[in-house]
C-alpha cells in the first residue's frame, strides 16, 4: 500500500474494536514506528507504551465496561509520560456493544474530529 499516491503513510493509524485491540497491540509493539496512532472501540484494556512512537490514540467505550478508573488513570499517566495524546469517549448507559443511535452519533462525531486533528 505504501506504493499507492493515495496512502500517506506518514498518517497510518492502527483500529481494533473489542477482542480485535489484541492484534493492534501486537502491531504497535512489533513495528512501533510504522503508526501515527491508534483508534480502539471497547478495548479490554490498554497498550503498552513503552518503545511506541504514536502520536495518538482514541478510545470509545461505554461507561458500563470501561476499565477502573484506576487503570485509566494509569493508562493516561504513562501516555502522558510518553508523549501520546490520548482521546478517551465514554458513553453514559453503555455497555459493550452501543445500542442507541445518540451514542452511535457521538461516537461518529468524536472519530471525525479526532481524524481532523491528527
Amino acid at each position: 500500500m505504501a506504493g499507492r499516491p493515495e496512502i500517506d503513510t506518514n498518517r497510518v493509524f492502527l483500529y481494533g474494536s473489542s477482542a480485535e485491540v489484541g492484534y493492534v497491540y501486537e502491531l504497535l509493539s512489533e513495528q512501533p514506528a510504522l503508526w501515527k496512532g491508534a483508534v480502539l472501540f471497547h478495548p479490554g484494556g490498554f497498550p503498552d507504551l513503552a518503545g511506541v512512537k504514536l502520536a495518538s490514540v482514541f478510545v470509545d467505550a461505554g461507561d458500563l465496561e470501561v476499565e477502573g478508573v484506576k487503570v485509566t488513570a494509569q493508562f493516561q499517566e504513562e501516555a502522558l509520560r510518553a508523549g501520546v495524546r490520548v482521546s478517551f469517549v465514554v458513553h453514559a448507559h453503555s455497555g459493550h456493544i452501543l445500542q442507541s443511535i445518540a451514542a452511535e452519533r457521538e461516537r461518529a462525531q468524536q472519530l471525525a474530529k479526532f481524524v481532523a486533528d491528527n
